[in-house]
């Protein structure tokens, strides 16, 4: 009734030093209308801080069950998913456009351990139940290119 915000089944986050002002992205797994997920970004600045919402998983898009997360060296944000389906790997642009990364085809398991090398050329992940550390490059101009 105040206007607070309500995140439902809060997880991944990470810190975007990449933008204009210095902000953290975290999701809300569970969140939104659908309690599909949803994306927000808290921003840091000398004008005062602000929330922002910014993706919301929907019938109609890819994401779901947004977790794990890690913000690309071109400042997309690179998603995780955990939920009941198929596992992805998604990218977020920041004009909020997603693109798919990679699938899990093994099995049922979630991606996590999300980081970029230090050149951000490959991006490391585990496949959680498996146990298995995987290495993916690129081409992330092609990728991106494919955000819808």
């Amino acid at each position: 009734a105040l206007g607070a915000l309500q995140f439902a089944r809060g997880e991944g986050a990470a810190f975007d030093p990449t933008g204009p002002t210095p902000s953290l992205v975290f999701a809300a797994t569970a969140g939104g209308p659908l309690e599909l997920g949803q994306l927000f970004r808290l921003h840091l600045g000398a004008e005062g801080d602000y929330i922002e919402l910014v993706a919301q998983a929907s019938e109609s898009n890819v994401m779901r069950a947004p977790d794990n997360l890690c913000v690309a060296p071109c400042g997309d944000v690179i998603i995780a998913e955990d939920g009941p389906k198929t596992q992805h790997l998604l990218g977020l642009t920041r004009e909020g456009r997603i693109y798919a990364i990679a699938q899990n085809a093994v099995s049922s398991g979630e991606f996590a351990g999300v980081c970029f090398s230090p050149d951000g050329s490959t991006l490391f992940c585990n496949l959680q139940r498996e146990g298995l550390t995987l290495a993916i490059r690129g081409p992330w101009p092609r990728l991106r290119a494919s955000a819808v």
